[in-house]
C-alpha cells in the first residue's frame, strides 16, 4: 500500500512538504514559548528542543553566554544555555537591554550576585 502511494513523484513532494510544515510548526510553537520560569524551589528552562527543570538550590552561577551553571544529584557540574537571552549578531532595538534586565531579574530570584564581567555567582 505504501509503495503504491509513493509511486507518483508528486506524492514524494507532498510527503516532504508535510514533514517540513510539521517541523517548522513545532519550532514556531516552541520558539514562541521559550522562557525561564522560577517557581518555589525550581527553575524551569523552556528551550527550543526541550524543557528542563532544575532545583533552584543547585544553581551556583549564570555565565555570560548566558547559561545556568548547576550541580546535579551526582555532584557533576552542568550547564543549561539560556538561548532566549543570547545575542547573535547585532541586537534589534532594545534587545540587549531587555536580555540583560531579564538575566539580572533571574539572578536576583536565585540569590546570585554579580561578581565578574557580568557573571552572577552564589
Amino acid at each position: 500500500m505504501i509503495a503504491f502511494i509513493f509511486d507518483d513523484p508528486g506524492s514524494w513532494v507532498l510527503a516532504i512538504a508535510l514533514v517540513c510544515v510539521g517541523v517548522f510548526g513545532y519550532a514556531a510553537v516552541r520558539g514562541f514559548r521559550m522562557a525561564v520560569v522560577v517557581n518555589r524551589g525550581t527553575v524551569e528552562v523552556r528551550g527550543l528542543l526541550r524543557t528542563r527543570k532544575i532545583p533552584a538550590g543547585k544553581v551556583f552561577a549564570i555565565s555570560r553566554l548566558p547559561s545556568l551553571r548547576w550541580v546535579d544529584g551526582r555532584g557533576r557540574r552542568r550547564r543549561t544555555p539560556l538561548v532566549m537571552f543570547a545575542e547573535t549578531g547585532r541586537p534589534i532595538g532594545n534587545q540587549r537591554r531587555h536580555n540583560r534586565q531579564s538575566v539580572e531579574r533571574i539572578s536576583r530570584m536565585l540569590g546570585l550576585t554579580c561578581r565578574r564581567n557580568g557573571e552572577y555567582w552564589r
